[in-house]
């Protein structure tokens, strides 16, 4: 957790000794993708309400609009939203994903199987900006537009473009296709119930959905950095980033409450205070209190356990010190 005028405070518990062990970030790593998007909007070489039909490769285009999806009418803000439509590959209502990961641990996922699953699987939910539906397609699809703009892998464009290095952030790095950095712990035990899926491929959330490992401490920095002003140019996009359509408030996943969806956070009121966070699947969450100067990240690297009440309990007591 940290910084809290200046202190840095890490912590664990149960059988793992070590307070910042590098964890795996799994949704959280969305909050990266977003603000990689809104950098790539400073920069003007895309625009939140371009069509994303422009932006993909010709075979998504046509993989995508072969299911009935109009890219025409589905914007870059609707990925970031959450309210482009888009079937879930991941947790979709009938989605056989999970199930086929297990089976197959060593298994390499592309891109491309997860989005060919998600049109075989699902059709389009609700009209572009209708509604809100959680979806890793959406993200998956802002990962190749990344890559296709910078004409960079996912991992390295991220890491250029939000100034990981300049912000001092050498402990964060995708686990799938890089290697990690030097001189860290090996990466903590992963579980699903009492089953662990430590060995599962992490190729399985890697393209712009999750995948991103890191240590506590540089995935804390992060959040206070961007909720602080220090990942973006133009003061203006901090704003964008956090801005919340009507679609989009008091949402869940999973009778979990994730709060009020802006572009790849979600705000909520914790003692009193705004707070800006994301949630992983391995029972993490990521928030920054930029009123308060908190930043903080608990992980309990079990799936769907929830680490608000944790969370909330830490910002009470840095509010009550």
């Amino acid at each position: 957790m940290g910084p809290v005028a200046g202190i840095e405070w890490a912590s664990t518990s149960g059988s793992d000794p070590e307070a910042n062990r590098p964890f795996r970030m799994a949704s959280v790593g969305k909050t990266f993708t977003a603000a990689t998007v809104l950098r790539l909007v400073e920069t003007r070489s895309i625009a939140l309400d371009d069509p994303i039909g422009a932006l993909l490769l010709p075979d998504t285009v046509t993989l995508l609009e072969r299911d009935g999806y109009d890219l025409g009418m589905i914007t870059v803000a609707h990925l970031l939203q959450h309210t482009g439509g888009l079937y879930d590959y991941a947790f979709g209502d009938g989605s056989p994903f999970l199930q086929d990961a297990l089976a197959d641990r060593s298994r390499v996922w592309t891109r491309r199987e997860q989005l060919e699953l998600a049109v075989s699987v699902g059709d389009p939910l609700f009209p572009p900006g209708s509604g809100f539906r959680y979806s890793d397609t959406g993200y998956a699809l802002l990962g190749e537009i990344i890559e296709v703009e910078t004409r960079l892998p996912y991992a390295d464009a991220m890491r250029d473009l939000l100034g990981l290095d300049r912000l001092g952030l050498a402990h964060i790095w995708l686990e799938s296709g890089q290697t990690a950095p030097g001189g860290l712990l090996p990466i903590s035990r992963s579980f699903l119930g009492s089953d662990e899926i430590s060995d599962l491929d992490f190729s399985l959330d890697a393209f712009g959905g999750g995948g991103l490992a890191g240590t506590t401490t540089d995935v804390a920095r992060f959040f206070g950095a961007l909720l602080g002003g220090e990942v973006f140019v133009e003061p203006t996009t901090l704003g964008r980033l956090l801005s919340v359509p009507d679609t989009n408030r008091a949402q869940e996943e999973f009778g979990i409450v994730l709060g009020d969806g802006a572009h790849g956070v979600y705000r909520m009121d914790i003692g009193g205070q705004t707070c800006w966070s994301h949630r992983g699947f391995l029972g993490t969450i990521a928030l920054s209190c930029p009123d308060a100067g908190v930043s903080l990240v608990v992980t309990t690297n079990t799936a769907l356990t929830d680490p608000l009440p944790v969370a909330a309990d830490l910002i009470a007591l840095v509010l009550a010190a």
